[in-house]
């Protein structure tokens, strides 16, 4: 998600819940598929989510959900909301969620609107950095490894990795051309897929080798939005403008609006 937290459209939370029919081969229904039943539910502010612009949803291990709204960050039950308000907890500056995601031992990663990290665990709050560390830049995305690295991407476009309490801005490295991450996405077990300004694509491991992916001609001009590593060893790559990509086997292939997805 591109752009200022303000710019973030109204949206509802819906809540699906596959009841029947038969998967397809990637586990997903089949389209069309008449078998393929939902019950769908909406709720918004006038219902008991805390606001309507949801900035991220995450399923802790508890089998909460956790709503990051710009109203606050709630819990849901699967029957109500409670809301967690960070403003009105003590510590100073502490401003708003904007991203969530899991860490072991249930506990929770927020990332802020003011740039900071924090962990949430039974209702207390730590914090890992201080806001001046990523200069009060609102954080978009965060991870947390099993190495107990953290991975932070900034809404203005840049990568800081966590370690040891010591932040630190991620660069690709120089046999890759050394330049500066502005984005990083989980993969498998400790690998990082990092893209560049140049949009670069680079998977790291823990002990900070890489491999770098040969692009096809296609290859967009402008950001990467998204990559997901699959198990069977695929890597899906979805793009601003230029569709979507997967990787095989070193073999690129390009979905467009009119292409089927296998």
């Amino acid at each position: 998600m591109t752009g200022t937290i303000a710019s973030v459209r109204s949206i509802f939370l819906l809540y699906l819940l596959v009841l029947a029919g038969p998967a397809a081969p990637n586990g997903l229904p089949f389209r069309g598929s008449p078998e393929a039943r939902y019950i769908v539910d909406a709720w918004n502010a006038d219902n008991g989510l805390p606001q309507n612009s949801v900035l991220s949803i995450l399923q802790s291990e508890d089998g909460y959900l956790w709503i990051a709204t710009m109203g606050g960050l709630a819990r849901f039950d699967g029957i109500s909301f409670t809301t967690l308000n960070l403003r009105s907890l003590p510590g100073p500056g502490m401003g708003q969620v904007t991203t969530v995601a899991p860490l072991e031992r249930n506990r929770l990663l927020l990332g802020t609107d003011q740039g900071e990290v924090l962990i949430l665990k039974s209702g207390d709050v730590t914090s890992l950095n201080s806001q001046n560390a990523l200069g009060g830049v609102a954080v978009q995305r965060i991870f947390g490894t099993p190495a107990a690295k953290t991975w932070i991407t900034t809404r203005q476009g840049g990568v800081w990795l966590l370690e040891k309490g010591a932040m630190s801005e991620v660069f690709l490295p120089q046999a890759a051309g050394g330049e500066r991450a502005i984005r990083a996405f989980k993969g498998l077990e400790d690998r990082v897929w990092l893209v560049s300004a140049g949009n670069r694509l680079i998977c790291r491991d823990d002990d900070r080798t890489a491999a770098s992916l040969i692009a096809p001609r296609s290859w967009p001009d402008r950001q990467v939005t998204w990559v997901w590593e699959e198990e069977a060893g695929r890597v899906w790559v979805g793009t601003e403008s230029r569709g979507l990509f997967v990787v095989e086997d070193g073999r690129w292939r390009r979905f467009l609006p009119d292409t089927a997805l296998e």
